[in-house]
């Protein structure tokens, strides 16, 4: 019996991450700017499905500088989804989340390097950003925030495989 309910219960909860996903894939996708890439929106409004021009209110004690623009797809704070995305692949079959993540990240590693140094944006923290809306890296607060991340693979083989 509690194995009966382990397994509806995973079974409930990849449903709703499925769901997420499917809602979130099309509208999310970067169609934006001259430049059309797999990237996936950082934010975008629920209803309209379009890319947010300005960002709600944050909640208490969340930086300035831990927050993503509007408009945006950061790599750096979406690596979480770019594996749900794969885990949703590998469990479920469905080939849309394995290219969506694996393009998402390809498309980064090919366009988003830092105009200047060249270096990928990827480990410069969460304030260094690709605009989709223009087409260009965007650093929201210039000079002032340099954090690296924990080590987290960065999936380059997905992207190798696109």
């Amino acid at each position: 019996m509690a194995q009966e309910v382990k397994v509806a219960d995973t079974i409930r909860h990849l449903n709703i991450v499925q769901g997420a996903a499917d809602k979130m894939l099309e509208p999310a996708i970067d169609t934006y700017g001259e430049q059309k890439t797999g990237m996936i929106l950082s934010a975008f409004d629920r209803k309209t499905g379009k890319p947010l021009t300005k960002l709600p209110q944050a909640p208490n004690d969340i930086r300035w500088s831990e927050r993503t623009g509007p408009g945006c797809s950061n790599a750096n704070l979406q690596q979480d989804l770019y594996r749900t995305l794969y885990e949703l692949f590998r469990l479920t079959g469905h080939k849309r989340y394995d290219e969506a993540s694996g393009k998402a990240v390809a498309d980064f590693l090919r366009i988003a390097q830092h105009p200047t140094m060249g270096l990928l944006a990827w480990g410069w923290g969460e304030h260094l950003y690709w605009y989709c809306l223009e087409d260009r890296l965007v650093d929201h607060d210039p000079g002032q925030t340099h954090e690296q991340k924990p080590p987290k693979d960065p999936m380059f083989d997905q992207a190798a495989r696109m």
